[in-house]
């Protein structure tokens, strides 16, 4: 899996250069800001976010172009040689407090058979929110 520092250092990459998005704009980067999960672009035409999980998505709607002094756009890069990588989209510190309730209801059964109900409420949320992320993954993958 890439880290967010990886993925950042290929938006490094494209400062400074022009490049042309599925939207047939061109825009020139100028630099970035990372806060938190959000990162903003600046763009000679407008700032642009992207969160860093969305950030592979981002990048590949671009190409890069060379821009002549008459204005005329040639394309450099068919696309940006990036590999779609993902992460899973679980937020901070959620997956460690999803860990934690399901160990903690593992406790709560063994210790009185009562709980089993409400443990099998839990396990099968988390299910839903594992089943959530892997598609999402799917989808972006596909993208």
């Amino acid at each position: 899996m890439a880290t967010e520092k990886s993925k950042t250092e290929k938006l490094q990459g494209m400062i400074g250069k022009s490049w042309k998005h599925t939207n047939d704009i061109v825009y020139k980067f100028l630099g970035f800001n990372e806060s938190g999960e959000i990162i903003t672009v600046a763009t000679d035409k407008e700032w642009q976010q992207t969160t860093i999980y969305d950030l592979n998505v981002f990048i590949r709607q671009f190409t890069e172009v060379e821009v002549a002094t008459n204005g005329e756009v040639a394309v450099i890069r068919k696309e940006i040689p990036t590999k779609m990588v993902q992460s899973i989209v679980v937020p901070g510190n959620t997956m460690e407090r999803l860990r934690d309730t399901l160990l903690e209801s593992i406790e709560k059964v063994k210790q009185d058979r009562e709980y089993i109900p409400q443990a099998q409420s839990i396990s099968n949320a988390v299910n839903s929110i594992v089943g959530l992320a892997k598609i999402e993954i799917d989808l972006r993958t596909k993208m």
